[in-house]
């Protein structure tokens, strides 16, 4: 399993960084130490880089001499994207942050958001290493709360968990709303599970944080789901588990959709353009005025960049 472990050298980056070494170390795989250094108006690039560069290299070396097979990247930019294009580039199949600028509110996007939006691997949200310390020392199992809901956004759940296994035994408790899209099939020989179903909607986030404390778990393993915009996340579950959760967060990218690019050609028929032709129009306009272009999906236009996407069921 590729880690990649984005670091600012704070004290829940180092929370990060140890849980990211023992996963890897445990599964025997690489970890890529990254940091990102934004565009500055204030100091020099120059002499910015340098230093993240020279605490990469010192962290890289530390555990080296614990074991752990490491490679570092220093990244310029947004740090979201920055790092979301080095899990692309890496084949990462898991993201490790730490606690990053958490922020009690309920409206406005966090780091964590960004990052969760940005990437298309499982984030680990590192708040308490201690647990995973433990586990990795054979002591005890790490035990995960997996709330799933009919919209099939866990559906990477059994895969995520497999990997997870091959450091140690797993305790997983699941909650599950309404009919289920995802198959709880497949799952580790060294995980034990106990499935609870619930009645209803998926709850709010203060709901299943309540579910998961009664459950002493050290891990919520949730589904994200897309929520854009700077208001976006004020309805998403994901978005109130990362801003209260005090435990540990894993959360799960959207399931992968049947994507296909309309064809962006004149076409007259019977005097009416065709849907390419509309859609034409339609990404010139929002050059023009430079408005987001959105992508088409169930009835809805989303932000996706610079081309027009219709998405299947």
């Amino acid at each position: 399993m590729t880690i990649v472990c984005a670091t600012h050298f704070s004290p829940s980056s180092a929370n990060a960084v140890a849980v990211a070494a023992l996963l890897a170390r445990q599964s025997s795989e690489r970890l890529w130490l990254t940091s990102v250094v934004p565009h500055s108006r204030i100091r020099p690039a120059h002499k910015e880089g340098r230093e993240a560069g020279q605490a990469l290299q010192g962290a890289a070396e530390l555990l080296r001499k614990q074991g752990v097979e490491v490679e570092t990247r220093l990244l310029r930019g947004a740090t979201d994207r920055s790092v979301a294009r080095q899990c692309d580039d890496v084949q990462a199949e898991l993201l490790v942050v730490g606690d990053t600028h958490r922020k009690k509110t309920r409206y406005l996007n966090t780091s964590a958001d960004r990052f969760a939006s940005e990437a298309h691997v499982p984030m680990l949200v590192v708040r308490n290493p201690e647990p995973f310390e433990a586990w990795s020392k054979g002591l005890r199992a790490l035990k995960v709360f997996l709330a799933v809901d009919q919209s099939g956004s866990a559906a990477g759940a059994p895969q995520w968990l497999t990997k997870i296994a091959r450091s140690g035994p797993l305790e997983v408790t699941v909650y599950a709303w309404g009919p289920l899209k995802t198959r709880l099939d497949g799952l580790p020989s060294n995980a034990t599970f106990q499935v609870n179903a619930r009645q209803g909607r998926f709850p709010t986030g203060a709901s299943v944080l309540a579910l998961a404390a009664a459950e002493k778990a050290d891990v919520v393993l949730l589904g994200a789901k897309a929520q854009r915009g700077p208001l976006g996340r004020r309805t998403s579950v994901a978005h109130e588990v990362l801003v209260d959760a005090p435990i540990s967060v894993a959360l799960l990218p959207e399931a992968e959709e049947l994507t296909t690019t309309l064809p962006l050609f004149v076409h007259q028929r019977r005097g009416a353009l065709s849907l390419g032709a509309v859609a034409l129009v339609l990404v010139g306009a929002l050059a023009t005025t430079g408005l987001l272009v959105k992508t088409y999906r169930d009835g809805v236009f989303e932000e996706a960049g610079c081309q027009v996407v219709c998405r299947g069921p």
